[in-house]
């Protein structure tokens, strides 16, 4: 939905500093379009190098009005709530953002289309509910096992473990040494980012198993949209819905390796920890 022109202002009232603000930390370290600032009346006047763990020079600013004037077209709503319901104090904002003329990205599953389409004044404009699903798969048959790529599954045990996190920085880690790389997202944020993927959440649950199948399988022959041609899709990295554990008071984020034995990326059949230091100091994962 986005183009590479767009310019953002992520919207993060009060959350900046706290688990809820996961999409717009998220958004401020992967989305290629340029953010133009931040929206946060808490840390107005500063930047979010100097209240967060994101170390870049973006503003913070207090208000819409100031993100518009600042030339931004797009508001990415980067608070994410218990359950994704819509808090009814938002409705106020959203509107406000729409009768500017701006376009919303939306990650929560309380959907603002239609109900907020009536307030578009400008043909371009739109409304993204990144969390709904655009199509019907077929129950799963086990197609993915028969490709010979190679794949690797983020799961934890709880939300906001870090899942996502780990996939795309070792989507981004492999692109940056010119390896064939896919990245399938399965929830708002990677959705947001990379442009496509699978919302796992909205699905019913007995068409889980086929979205993720054919998501999978689609990544194979295509080339990636936000790369160069040669980029074509012959690794895939599965990032699946988190296991909920309701009984454990900790959460960690492993990463299961399934793939063909190789020089640089040795078969894993066991639960690994992910670190960064194993990926810098040895070139793969393992």
């Amino acid at each position: 939905m986005l183009k590479s022109s767009d310019k953002i202002a992520i919207w993060m009232e009060a959350s900046i500093d706290d688990d809820y603000g996961k999409m717009g930390i998220s958004a401020l370290r992967y989305l290629n379009n340029e953010i133009v600032c931040v929206i946060d009346s808490v840390f107005a006047g500063k930047k979010i190098s100097e209240v967060s763990i994101i170390k870049k020079d973006i503003p913070i600013v207090s208000s819409l009005k100031d993100a518009r004037d600042m030339g931004a077209n797009v508001i990415l709503l980067g608070v994410l709530t218990s359950g994704g319901i819509r808090p009814k104090s938002w409705d106020s904002v959203i509107k406000e953002s729409i009768e500017m003329g701006m376009s919303i990205v939306n990650g929560l599953h309380d959907q603002i289309n239609p109900e907020f389409s009536k307030y578009i004044i400008k043909d371009e404009q739109w409304i993204w509910d990144t969390r709904v699903p655009q199509f019907i798969p077929k129950i799963g048959s086990s197609k993915a096992s028969e490709l010979s790529n190679k794949r690797v599954l983020m799961i934890g045990t709880d939300m906001a473990a870090g899942k996502m996190t780990v996939g795309l920085e070792l989507y981004s880690y492999l692109r940056n040494k010119n390896i064939n790389v896919g990245f399938v997202a399965t929830g708002q944020v990677g959705i947001t980012v990379t442009g496509g993927g699978i919302p796992l959440d909205a699905y019913k649950l007995d068409h889980a198993c086929g979205a993720v199948e054919t998501a999978v399988i689609d990544q194979k022959d295509v080339f990636c949209p936000r790369c160069p041609p040669f980029w074509c899709m012959h690794t895939i990295w599965a990032l699946c819905t988190a296991l909920l554990c309701p009984s454990a008071n900790w959460s960690i984020c492993f990463i299961i390796q399934t793939c063909l034995a190789s020089t640089k990326w040795p078969t894993v059949n066991r639960l690994a920890p992910f670190s960064s230091k194993t990926i810098s100091d040895k070139g793969y994962i393992g």
